[in-house]
């Protein structure tokens, strides 16, 4: 999230000292008749009004503007982004991103309208927040996912900005009852701000998260709105991470939107804490019950037995004390202080999960020749990843 931002603060320096700037109305002029090959190698921010044509969608997802930083529709005519609008921008800088100023009058973005893999993006809201179709970033649940950093522009008058007390922004309405977006939250836990009634749909969707904690107040969880909540546990080398957790305050289990809660199967183990004395209603809640119900059984626990210690990163000990080996047709771990395993093929592919029994796991494997990324979880909560390859 630091990168995204200096990457944003970068762009807003950039256009006040060195930009070359143009506004184009697309109603008199198609984008791809407005500039001359020179512009186009040399713009680095573009203002649109007017309403934008699917070949002016088209123009700009096939990176025409090698340089531009910023694209600017505040005052374009643009209701709706349509479907995969700006799908798979194909960025010809590698270091590229881009701050987008969405329209004032923007109601919706749709399905996959930014969904690409090599590209940074920026978002600055304007107006109303605007409802979300599907994976707006990535092209399905299975799809890779670029994080994206949203802000509230300094004029927008019904959106305002909350920092938690770990530093994490939330996109919250004016009167703070609705929560419509927060930032990656990829170190440690975010706490959502006491208040929030809804959370939006869509508003965590395919996001990396580590933790969150939830307040008293909420209500409501919207439809997909942790839909596909991404794993950050199977980076590519030896790094351990906290383990995720979620935390929620409500006395009463919130009501759940379609698919609000359906990411369990992102991640190996996500425990839910709940208040004391409302541990049988979440537990005998149909929708909460599934979603937090996984391979080792119910993981709804009472917040009193919560211990943020426990999903702190292991200590070097106990990462010295476990052994990775293989054998043949097996990998075979020990450690005394282990829990469980899994193993993944490196681009992602599960290929099985094992509980510890006398400081021990096995997990068979199938090819002979391969590189393979095992995770292991301690008990202490926190989680060791590396890899190990087999010949």
């Amino acid at each position: 999230m630091k990168r995204i931002l200096l990457f944003t603060m970068m762009a807003v320096a950039t256009m006040a000292a060195t930009a070359q700037e143009a506004t184009v109305n697309v109603d008199t002029i198609r984008l791809e008749n407005a500039f001359t090959e020179e512009q186009k190698s040399t713009l680095t921010k573009l203002t649109v009004t007017g309403t934008m044509s699917a070949e002016d969608y088209r123009f700009i997802r096939e990176d025409n503007l090698v340089n531009m930083e910023v694209l600017n529709l505040r005052d374009a005519t643009i209701d709706s982004i349509p479907r995969k609008a700006f799908y798979n921008w194909k960025s010809k800088n590698p270091d590229k991103g881009v701050l987008i100023v969405l329209p004032k009058e923007i109601s919706h973005i749709g399905d996959s309208a930014f969904a690409n893999r090599n590209m940074m993006l920026a978002f600055e809201v304007t107006g109303n927040f605007p409802t979300q179709g599907n994976h707006i970033l990535a092209v399905d649940a299975s799809d890779s996912y670029l994080l994206a950093n949203w802000l509230v522009a300094p004029d927008n008058t019904v959106l305002r900005t909350i920092n938690d007390d770990g530093g994490y922004k939330h996109i919250c309405s004016l009167d703070s009852t609705v929560l419509y977006k927060s930032d990656e939250i990829y170190e440690h836990h975010a706490t959502i701000p006491e208040g929030v009634k809804i959370i939006a749909a869509h508003a965590y969707e395919d996001m990396m998260v580590v933790s969150i904690i939830m307040p008293e107040s909420l209500d409501y969880i919207g439809d997909y709105a942790f839909n596909t909540l991404k794993s950050i546990s199977v980076p590519t080398c030896c790094v351990s991470y906290d383990e995720p957790y979620m935390i929620c305050m409500a006395k009463t289990p919130p009501r759940l939107g379609y698919k609000a809660l359906n990411f369990q199967n992102q991640f190996e183990y996500y425990p839910l804490f709940v208040p004391d004395e409302s541990l049988d209603l979440y537990r005998n809640n149909k929708e909460w019950s599934e979603a937090f119900t996984t391979f080792y059984g119910s993981v709804i626990y009472p917040v009193s037995e919560f211990n943020e210690s426990n999903f702190r990163d292991i200590d070097e000990v106990a990462m010295k004390n476990t052994i990775v080996s293989y054998n043949g047709s097996n990998i075979n771990i020990q450690s005394p202080d282990a829990e469980r395993v899994v193993i993944y093929t490196t681009d992602g592919k599960k290929v099985g999960k094992a509980k510890f029994t006398d400081s021990a796991a096995t997990i068979g494997v199938s090819k002979q020749q391969a590189t393979y990324i095992y995770v292991v979880t301690y008990r202490n909560g926190g989680s060791l990843t590396g890899k190990l390859f087999v010949k």
